[in-house]
């Protein structure tokens, strides 16, 4: 039975792109919501024993407050993820994608499932929900129309303030002579910088930037450590849990990161390991531009792309999840407890 206050609103797009490169674009939702203007969140100091995570943000003149549950997602498929409201109109809302093939393009599906805690207010929620989502179909309408006149970066992007783009622009063209690249890679490299979106100019990854611009690893990473050399850029290393590769601590020296660590998304104790858990990322000089590091979204599902599917289960229920896999080993785990089984795939004799 339905509870009563809670209404369901959805929309549907036809898309040219595969559900994987769709799915890929809507799940990177810190990036989806900072474009789509949704307010920055705030996480709170919470119990580390518990799965969700205590987050606020602004609506208006309310400071609204929720536990967020973990992101539930089947990579180039679906994702969605529960907010329980402890204050505020809202109860409690689902919010998600589902992606399924539609011959060669994608059928999208932008859904909200909500729970009102005043009847009264269900108009005005109805309301968000139809301008949130209208503005999430947007986004996708707008990557897919990237796609098809072949940009070299189809993600949507929010404006840069005019001023900011123009000087950063000339800084850039008159270090063009020196810069150890070629034409293209550089013009991909400044419009990131003039023209990204804050969070994108921030811990940059070289070799993730590389396969985006279908560049030469070696060559990126000669531009950016380049950069850093003439302090356009400036290094940073983080430590990454092992487990959902998130960066839990950074320094700009590596001798500076600590050599124990906690995550408490996995609940679970590590040590720095250069090789294995040490990643190095580069950000836009401070000089150049004021990029605020805020967050839009706590647990964006492409922040772990390395995981296929992600359930949440009550205690001695079952569920059938179908994730795609390749002839690769892989294994399940169980967030805070880290238990984990293993999976080899061997010949098929």
């Amino acid at each position: 039975m339905t509870p009563k206050g809670t209404f369901h609103v959805e929309f549907k797009t036809l898309l040219s792109a595969s559900p994987q490169k769709v799915w890929e674009v809507m799940g990177d939702t810190e990036h989806l919501n900072r474009v789509i203007n949704l307010p920055e969140v705030t996480l709170e100091n919470g119990r580390p024993d518990l799965m969700y995570r205590m987050a606020s943000s602004k609506m208006g003149f309310l400071t609204l407050r929720w536990r967020e549950m973990p992101f539930q997602w089947v990579k180039g498929r679906s994702y969605s993820v529960r907010r329980e409201f402890v204050n505020g109109p809202i109860k409690n809302a689902v919010i998600g994608i589902e992606c399924r093939d539609a011959k060669g393009g994608t059928d999208l599906t932008v859904f909200a499932n909500v729970e009102a805690r005043y009847s009264i207010a269900i108009p005005f929620l109805k309301f968000l929900a139809h301008q949130g989502l209208k503005k999430m179909l947007r986004y996708a309408k707008i990557y897919d129309f990237n796609i098809q006149i072949c940009a070299i970066d189809p993600t949507p992007r929010a404006l840069v303030d005019i001023n900011v783009e123009a000087k950063l622009t000339s800084i850039l063209k008159s270090h063009r002579e020196n810069a150890p690249t070629n034409d293209e890679l550089w013009h991909q490299f400044t419009v990131l910088l003039s023209e990204g979106t804050d969070e994108e100019v921030l811990r940059m990854r070289p070799l993730r930037l590389a396969e985006l611009w279908n560049q030469d690893p070696k060559e990126v990473l000669k531009l950016f450590f380049w950069c850093a050399k003439n302090q356009i850029l400036e290094l940073d290393w983080a430590l990454l849990c092992p487990n959902c590769k998130t960066s839990q601590k950074s320094a700009s020296a590596l001798k500076d990161l600590d050599s124990q660590f906690h995550c408490d998304f996995c609940g679970i104790d590590y040590s720095s390991e250069l090789d294995t858990n040490t990643e190095l990322t580069f950000s836009i000089a401070p000089q150049l531009r004021h990029a605020i590091d805020t967050t839009f979204c706590l647990g964006s599902p492409m922040r772990m792309p390395h995981i296929l599917a992600q359930q949440a289960l009550s205690p001695g229920a079952k569920c059938t999840v179908t994730v795609p896999l390749s002839n690769q080993d892989f294994r399940a785990r169980v967030l805070k407890a880290n238990h984990n089984c293993r999976f080899v795939c061997g010949d098929e004799d």
